[in-house]
């Protein structure tokens, strides 16, 4: 009985308390900057593929559907974008882009 408690509150010291203050002490690094910079072009936060191609439809650029998924169609929106604007053409979504879209 005294190991199965002991157990139980290992287990949700491991699982529950430790990520937890592993992602309240990294982030506080953060705190003000909620720019967000990804690594590959596939791991963007829905809400913000959504919010860049509801303004790329505002302003007549086919990002396809406002779903919040970046594909080809969300891709083909940036690229003209960029290019009717003189930034650099990678199709991305980056800092610049959300700034010269008005997101900031």
């Amino acid at each position: 009985m005294c190991s199965r408690i002991i157990s139980r509150r290992l287990l949700l010291k491991v699982l529950v308390v430790a990520p937890v203050f592993a992602l309240i002490s990294g982030s506080a690094s953060f705190a003000g900057d909620f720019r967000y910079e990804p690594t590959s072009q596939e791991v963007w936060p829905r809400n913000l593929v959504r919010a860049v191609q509801s303004r790329l439809a505002a302003l007549g650029f086919d990002p396809g559907p406002v779903d919040g998924l970046y594909g080809p169609k969300t891709k083909q929106g940036i690229i003209d974008f960029q290019k009717a604007h003189n930034l650099q053409v990678d199709g991305k979504i980056s800092n610049k882009l959300i700034g010269a879209l008005g997101l900031e």
